[in-house]
């Protein structure tokens, strides 16, 4: 992203890392880009797909070649960047092709003007569809549906079925270890990456919680201090 930047002649931001939601990521400030017209700001977003997809032919090759479950988690990470419904490269892919800003929010307004509607409430109609034309406004209709079942299913189904699993099984696969160092036992390494990564994945659910109650309370205080 931040050679792409470059190369239309701007300067990109920050690079470093970071978490979105309960992921581990990588991130360019590529702000900058919106300076630029549309196409070349797909160019942009496409770029970290375009760089990954040089390495990518040879880490399918090696888990074929190898069956490694790290190579594995490395293919899938990359076809995760092209999930539309996350902030990932495939998110601002479809935010320059639909040619709304601020896509996530705005469909989010418009799915709970829907749900308002629904019940009888009143609501303002979302200025989120002025200037697109039909098949746009479908195309924008159908993310909105989508992106907002996808993150209930995420949050409501796949998150607790972690939890419920992890409560269920680690408490046993942990024994298995303590008695694995007990006898001098060198544990599986299949034991002890899936210890590893559900110790991992845990810890990044409630570092996400924290963060969901701990900015909704500063949000309350300041609303209370106003």
């Amino acid at each position: 992203h931040a050679a792409a930047v470059k190369h239309y002649g701007l300067r990109h931001g920050a690079i470093g890392f970071g978490l979105y939601l309960n992921f581990p990521v990588l991130y360019t400030d590529v702000t900058a880009a919106w300076r630029l017209p549309r196409r070349q700001r797909c160019v942009v977003n496409i770029a970290g797909v375009y760089f990954q997809s040089m390495v990518l032919i040879a880490l399918i090759a090696a888990f074929f070649a190898t069956g490694s479950d790290v190579l594995r988690y490395m293919v899938l990470g990359f076809v995760l960047t092209l999930n539309p419904f996350f902030k990932f490269d495939g998110y601002w892919l479809a935010t320059d092709i639909l040619g709304v800003a601020n896509l996530r929010k705005k469909t989010q307004a418009l799915f709970g003007y829907w749900l308002r509607r629904l019940v009888g409430m009143k609501a303002e109609r979302p200025v989120l569809m002025e200037g697109l034309g039909g098949r746009m406004k479908a195309a924008v209709v159908a993310y909105a549906v989508a992106v907002n079942m996808f993150m209930m299913y995420y949050f409501c189904y796949i998150i607790p079925m972690f939890v419920r699993s992890f409560v269920e099984k680690f408490p046993d696969e942990f024994m298995r270890l303590i008695t694995c160092l007990s006898n001098n036992i060198m544990p599986p390494m299949a034991l002890l990456r899936n210890l590893g990564s559900q110790l991992l994945f845990m810890g990044l659910i409630c570092y996400l919680l924290y963060r969901f109650v701990a900015g909704n309370i500063y949000k309350y205080l300041g609303r209370r201090e106003s």
